[in-house]
């Protein structure tokens, strides 16, 4: 247990930086019975999208989402954590008008297969979620989700090349029900902490599904809509300010390409409250 608790103190900021760069899964554990409590607000916001491959103008004019998630994560011990998210959603289209529902919940357990501070090499975690379908209508152009449960699993690596520069990367897959196509996901970012209480980061997202429907394409209907192949590469930024037990964390990210999804530029504010229950 000292061990593991001294590591916070040997890479300041280690509970940050897995909150920021990394968005799942992260090689990093929370220090054993510590917890952190998060409320984000993710704005999203399209007047482009993907017909299939190709950009085209929203034939509704707009999209605007916004989504209040709720999260946690808690060290169980030097080799486990769990953590869960839940939240809300609305969208405003145009013409189409408004939806708002219960957004999908997870549930995820990570364990630690190497640790750099145990080997001198680099951390190593696997992350295992369950995701149960939230309550919003489905088959629209404007549904908040694809109203599916989904299990999904990645590996997660990362190494901190100086004690103020650290990079990590995230690879996993996705199955779904309800006809949902499954899907890879990738990340790799950086993060550089400026001071001991700000950092600045960046990251990039590729996500890719297996489906072989495409919008407007033969066959396809709007009911159709969560089950065509969605595929996106997005770029992230984002600074933290970390103050005791308190975070502050804002990001943008930019939609590079896609298919069968919104052109989203995408803004994101999280604060973060840390608990140690050791040492209350």
């Amino acid at each position: 247990m000292t061990h593991s608790r001294l590591k916070l103190g040997t890479l300041t900021g280690v509970l940050l930086f897995c909150c920021s760069l990394v968005a799942d899964g992260s090689p990093w554990l929370p220090v054993p019975q510590t917890i952190s409590l998060s409320v984000s607000q993710v704005v999203q916001e399209a007047d482009q999208f993907y017909r299939g491959d190709t950009h085209a103008n929203l034939p509704f004019g707009e999209f605007n989402q916004t989504t209040l998630w709720f999260s946690g994560k808690y060290g169980l011990n030097d080799k486990t954590a769990i953590d869960v998210q839940f939240g809300t959603s609305e969208v405003e289209a145009g013409p189409l008008g408004s939806a708002d529902g219960i957004q999908d919940a997870t549930v995820g357990i990570t364990r630690s297969l190497l640790d750099e501070l145990e080997t001198g090499t680099f951390s190593v975690s696997l992350r295992v979620a369950g995701t149960l379908a939230g309550d919003y209508d489905t088959g629209q152009p404007h549904s908040i989700g694809d109203g599916a449960n989904s299990i999904a699993s990645s590996i997660n690596v990362g190494k901190y090349l100086t004690p103020n520069f650290g990079v990590a990367g995230e690879f996993g897959l996705r199955f779904s029900t309800n006809d949902v196509p499954s899907e890879w996901f990738l990340s790799a970012g950086a993060n550089f902490f400026v001071s001991p209480y700000v950092s600045a980061y960046a990251q990039y997202h590729l996500k890719k599904s297996n489906g072989d429907l495409d919008i407007g394409s033969t066959g396809f209907t709007p009911a159709g809509f969560p089950e065509v192949q969605e595929d996106y590469s997005r770029i992230q930024t984002g600074v933290s300010l970390q103050y005791q037990k308190l975070s502050w964390d804002v990001n943008v990210h930019k939609t590079l390409d896609g298919r069968n999804t919104a052109d989203f530029d995408i803004v994101s504010m999280t604060f973060t409250l840390f608990v140690d229950l050791f040492r209350p």
